[in-house]
């Protein structure tokens, strides 16, 4: 499962997707780290086969770094010619100083392989290796603070979430069943499981404390903006791409200040921006609501 959906948007239609800020001050260095996430699909069509190709874009300390099709990519500000630092990369969190990104040769099947997290300068150079976790595999990163916090997977369609510590380099269960796809400052996005092909129930997670907050039981696809979060709630559990009623809502990363954007819509859900939602109505009519 190709990880992460979004700072952009996450519509789990298109197949499919970490974190402490200090009450005081953050250690420098630790500071500002964001996650790669979705940005774009590219279709590349060859003699034999159509591939889509996902690009997951971080922008942070007056970089840009980018993960396509497994290489990793760095620039200074959004003009820049990109240089390339890593490859074979599954996913990765960045601060525009530093990079940590992850190797998987994991095999669900065999059940052998490990997956190995490295670190390397955002303008590239020796990588160094952080952490290697046996007979698993790494699907999301995140650091804060002096944690990063992981998405462990064993099975297929199943997941746990860890922090490893880059202190005491001790690893730590967090909560199983249970995946990071974003996140913001001390606060996380997470998915109940791993997302299959129906609804999902989406929360926020407090880094420091633990504390959950549930935003919406059965929800198709989420952004978020800064530290807004816009998702779909629908009214019952549908499989992704099927007709169902539905709303936009947003809340604060925290899960505060909840609110409706939208009238009950009924059709299908395609895509969302922080100004409008599109969806195809019972008619099969292209609908854009704004907001």
């Amino acid at each position: 499962m190709k990880r992460r959906k979004k700072s952009k948007i996450v519509a789990l239609i298109l197949g499919l997707i970490l974190i402490m800020q200090s009450f005081t001050v953050q250690a420098a260095g630790s500071d500002g780290y964001v996650i790669g996430t979705y940005n774009q699909t590219k279709q590349v069509v060859t003699d034999t086969s159509i591939i889509w190709i996902r690009t997951y874009l971080a922008n942070a300390g007056g970089y840009q770094v980018k993960e396509v099709d497994g290489k990793l990519y760095s620039r200074k500000g959004k003009s820049g010619t990109w240089k390339k630092i890593a490859s074979g990369v599954r996913t990765f969190t960045t601060n525009g100083k530093n990079v940590y990104y992850v190797k998987n040769t994991y095999d669900y099947n065999k059940k052998t392989g490990n997956s190995k997290i490295y670190c390397v300068s955002v303008n590239g150079g020796n990588a160094k290796v952080v952490k290697t976790i046996s007979k698993a595999r790494i699907d999301s990163i995140y650091r804060y603070g002096d944690k990063l916090y992981l998405t462990v997977c064993k099975e297929k369609f199943d997941s746990t979430m860890y922090t490893y510590s880059l202190t005491t380099k001790k690893t730590k269960k967090i909560k199983d069943s249970c995946m990071i796809v974003d996140a913001y400052k001390r606060n996380a996005i997470t998915l109940d499981k791993s997302p299959t092909k129906n609804t999902y129930v989406v929360k926020t997670m407090d880094l420091i404390t633990g504390k959950e907050t549930r935003l919406a039981e059965n929800c198709s696809g989420f952004l978020r903006v800064g530290k807004y979060i816009y998702y779909t709630s629908y009214t019952r559990y549908i499989r992704l791409g099927s007709q169902g009623t539905f709303v936009v809502k947003r809340a604060n990363i925290d899960g505060s200040e909840v609110k409706t954007l939208t009238p009950q819509l009924t059709g299908v859900f395609q895509d969302m921006n922080s100004h409008s939602v599109t969806y195809t109505d019972s008619n099969g009519i292209k609908q854009i609501i704004r907001y």
